[in-house]
């Protein structure tokens, strides 16, 4: 399939902007556990996926939706269900960090590169489980006479997910470490079986489509000189109107103000109270500073971030996952927040 013909297939359908970009074999892993291995291990999962080098991944939005909800009532009908869930996510998470402590340096991953590859899609497959089913919990659309369910379910997958929330980021490292970020999987498992040798790749600038069944690795030049559907997708997810930003609520609440905008975390700690801030995310060390807001709104997370975490345990106003607020609202702008509905209005 030519690139035009990708593009042509690809546009007929709306993107959300979900990750940024990283490790590339993290990120290609990441792609097989969306495109393969959730269709096998649950009967649904994705059947597109695009991986672009210069912004990140993206997925349909209609796909997500049809994902998360399938997966959150599936796990709502039955307890045994969620606790085979959460119970899965945290033994592959601990067996993927017992890999990395075990499997330290090169010639011992590639020994095992194989058997790694399985585990961490595994551990990844779970993850996104508890991840979109949370998602989907705390967007209130389950119906109302299930609450209790509800909350019961929210509460399991929660405590799996913090559990297991930093190993994505300890795998990245570890492929960092051991200087294969940049390799295909197929491109290691070809070292591991001695038929090619070992030799580093630097960064790549190639992208990873995958559609009808298939991926497709199409080279960044190529992207930009015959796809401008592909080339422009970060920047068409951020055109909405700029006046109305919309995310997920994490507590809802209602507010009028100026925004403080803080894209360095280092400046949490001139967090004054009441403020509106706006920030990408909020870690855990910067809970106390953050705890003094009015209300947050972050681009990055969903229900089981930081930044949603601290505004249920603190009763904030929270608006997550907006993906372009500290890109389109500028440091003492004039906002209302309604995070009842998960928008944010730029008044002046």
């Amino acid at each position: 399939m030519k690139i035009k013909q990708i593009a042509s297939a690809l546009s007929r359908e709306k993107y959300i902007h979900l990750a940024k970009g990283g490790a590339f074999l993290l990120q290609v892993l990441i792609q097989e556990t969306y495109t393969v291995l959730l269709w096998e291990l649950f009967n649904i999962g994705f059947t597109k996926d695009i991986l672009l080098d210069s912004s990140g991944r993206y997925l349909s939005i209609k796909e997500l939706k049809v994902f998360s909800k399938k997966i959150a009532e599936f796990l709502i009908k039955d307890d045994k269900k969620t606790k085979k869930a959460t119970k899965k996510l945290v033994e592959y998470g601990d067996n993927v960090l017992q890999f990395i402590q075990e499997n330290n340096d090169r010639p011992l991953f590639l020994k095992n590169a194989e058997y790694f590859f399985n585990l961490f899609k595994n551990f990844f497959a779970y993850h996104v489980v508890v991840k979109f089913s949370a998602d989907f919990v705390l967007s209130d659309q389950l119906h109302s006479s299930a609450k209790q369910e509800i909350n019961k379910l929210y509460q399991s997958l929660e405590k799996a997910f913090k559990k297991t929330e930093q190993i994505i980021p300890k795998v990245s490292d570890y492929m960092d470490f051991l200087g294969i970020s940049w390799f295909l999987p197929e491109e290691l498992l070809l070292i591991s079986n001695k038929k090619k040798p070992f030799v580093p790749k630097s960064k790549r600038a190639i992208s990873l489509i995958f559609l009808s069944g298939k991926r497709y690795v199409l080279p960044e030049k190529s992207i930009k000189k015959y796809c401008s559907f592909l080339h422009s997708l970060k920047e068409k997810n951020l055109a909405h109107t700029k006046s109305i930003i919309k995310g997920q609520p994490a507590y809802k609440g209602y507010i009028e103000g100026k925004a403080r905008v803080i894209i360095d975390p280092d400046k949490m700690s001139l967090i004054h109270d009441k403020d509106i801030i706006v920030v990408k995310d909020i870690r855990p060390e910067y809970f106390p500073y953050a705890r003094k807001a009015a209300t947050i709104i972050a681009d990055e997370g969903g229900a089981l971030s930081h930044a949603a975490t601290l505004a249920r345990e603190f009763h904030i106003p929270c608006i997550i996952g907006t993906h372009k607020g500290t890109k389109l609202i500028a440091d003492g702008d004039v906002i209302t927040v309604d995070a009842n509905k998960g928008e944010v209005s730029i008044i002046r």
